[in-house]
């Protein structure tokens, strides 16, 4: 049985020595096994990536592109169509940080095109 999902799930880790962003899916089944599931739940858009950072280096990383969005879960790139996560707290979840309720706030930030407030200074 194949199961198709409206957001494409991508897996990021930092090559050491490299510093670049390369997918290996062999080295985060623990984290994106629960991002999986709640994509399954949210009606993300067609053609959304939703990117797992499967380590501290390769998130760090991402925020510091993004600008350092001030976040230890998760941001949306609404220009991208991107969404990245922290894989860490996926697999360990803080008691409000469960990966539904984490992509379920960042579909907000997606259907209303904002920042429900947030800012990243």
């Amino acid at each position: 049985m194949k199961t198709t999902l409206t957001a494409a799930l991508l897996l990021a880790f930092a090559a050491p020595g490299f510093g670049q962003v390369v997918a290996v899916p062999s080295r985060c089944d623990d984290m994106t096994k629960p991002v999986m599931e709640a994509i399954k739940k949210l009606p993300f858009p067609v053609g959304w990536k939703i990117v797992v950072a499967c380590n501290d280096i390769t998130w760090e990383n991402l925020r510091r592109h993004a600008g350092n969005p001030k976040t230890k879960v998760a941001f949306t790139s609404l220009d991208a169509h991107i969404t990245i996560v922290n894989g860490n707290r996926m697999q360990f979840p803080e008691p409000l940080e469960s990966p539904q309720r984490v992509l379920a706030h960042e579909l907000e930030h997606i259907r209303c095109n904002c920042s429900l407030g947030e800012t990243n200074h």
